[in-house]
């Protein structure tokens, strides 16, 4: 019978650092205190208390170019969402299979092979769905402008929205004539809801 040591080696797993990326976490700080800065100047310059250096200057533009962004995605006076969520997309690639070169549907099917790389989660492959990827239930079927889609056939239907133009946006079937779809886009702006599609199949002649 050998001899045991007094002191037992443990075997410890060396853990890694998580990968984070420095440089994308500045940019987006550097941008949120570009815009706070630059409007901390606008009222000093208006007052007429300072004279703006170069980099001040930078932080102007950039200040500027943010206003006039956050007023063309209004749309220049349309109607903004009540409430607003920041809405993530999920990951999931919808509509792909295994190969799905080979096969003529586009339906997404569960691979069962008993070597199947999909199935056996191997790096580098197709995603197989899960749970994980769903949508926050706070933002399911709401646009990045905040607004949850009406589908609308005539202009009865677009008065519903009266009393919910803050919370959903109408948007014209595809099977609606471009006849009517003139007086939904017209009485649309009359009763300020936004239309989605309100430039489809309409043209704008000059008058000679």
């Amino acid at each position: 019978m050998g001899l045991r040591p007094l002191f037992k080696r443990k075997l410890v797993k060396k853990r890694t650092k998580k990968f984070i990326r420095h440089q994308s976490d500045r940019y987006v700080k550097l941008k949120k205190n570009l815009s706070v800065v630059g409007s901390v100047i606008w009222l000093k310059c208006i007052v007429g208390s300072l004279v703006p250096t170069m980099s001040q200057k930078v932080c102007l533009l950039h200040s500027t170019l943010q206003l006039c962004k956050d007023f063309n995605s209004n749309g220049g006076g349309l109607p903004e969402a009540l409430q607003w969520h920041r809405v993530k997309l999920s990951g999931m690639v919808s509509g792909f299979r295994h190969r799905y070169e080979l096969f003529v549907e586009p339906n997404w099917r569960k691979p069962r092979g008993i070597d199947n790389r999909v199935r056996r989660k191997f790096k580098g492959q197709y995603l197989m769905p899960n749970i994980g990827y769903g949508t926050n239930k706070k933002t399911r079927h709401i646009c990045p402008d905040g607004f949850r889609k009406f589908l609308v056939h005539n202009v009865k239907e677009l008065e519903i929205l009266l009393m919910q133009n803050k919370r959903f946006s109408a948007e014209i079937a595809h099977t609606v004539s471009s006849r009517k779809r003139k007086d939904i886009v017209e009485r649309a702006q009359q009763l300020a809801i936004k239309v989605t599609n309100a430039n489809a199949r309409i043209r704008s002649e000059e008058n000679e």
